[in-house]
């Protein structure tokens, strides 16, 4: 064998290893660069939500009214908070009757199952509203508990953020649907 071959050999193998270290390091940036966007979009840095979600519920509830009065229906202004926070305002009128203040407290849910992972989530979400009059003076007064479950199936880039707020708003929904539902004629 001749100097020139083994000469252009080397020359052949050394640009293979260099094509592959340039590959390799091209890999690790992109590598790099997506774990970064995961990391900052779970953490709520990104916004980058891309998914499909199911989500179910059931509830179960308890309601006491008192009418001291006449008039079997009423109106109402309902308030549904959490943490302090005012999440829901409905007001329903009925024959311009002055309304009973209802509050709502949505109590601080409780998830179970799989909302970490970022491409597919499988959690319940368990919550608990207790409401009741606040002027007792009225001739109606209204009471009670709603217990409820939201079950959530999301496939696709969903941040843990992003998933618990689904099924939360969910759940809020569920609440103000409940009281409609229950009290208007």
């Amino acid at each position: 064998m001749s100097l020139s071959t083994i000469s252009s050999r080397r020359v052949n193998f050394t640009l293979k290893v260099n094509n592959m270290k340039r590959k390799k390091l091209a890999l690790l940036v992109i590598g790099c660069v997506f774990l970064c966007l995961v990391v900052l979009r779970e953490i709520g840095v990104v916004d980058v939500n891309l998914y499909k979600s199911m989500l179910s519920t059931s509830r179960s509830s308890n309601m006491t009214q008192v009418n001291r009065g006449q008039e079997e229906h009423f109106s109402y202004h309902l308030t549904i908070k959490h943490n302090s926070e005012t999440l829901h305002n409905h007001t329903h009128s009925y024959n311009n009757l002055p309304p009973i203040d209802i509050e709502a407290v949505l109590e601080e849910p409780i998830y179970s199952g799989n909302w970490v992972l970022p491409l597919v989530k499988t959690f319940k979400m368990t919550y608990q509203c207790e409401f009741t009059t606040r002027d007792t003076q009225n001739v109606h007064a209204v009471n009670g508990n709603i217990e409820g479950e939201v079950t959530a199936k999301i496939h696709g880039l969903c941040s843990r953020r992003k998933a618990k707020d689904l099924a939360f708003e969910e759940a809020k929904k569920q609440i103000a649907s409940y009281f409609q539902k229950q009290l208007n004629p």
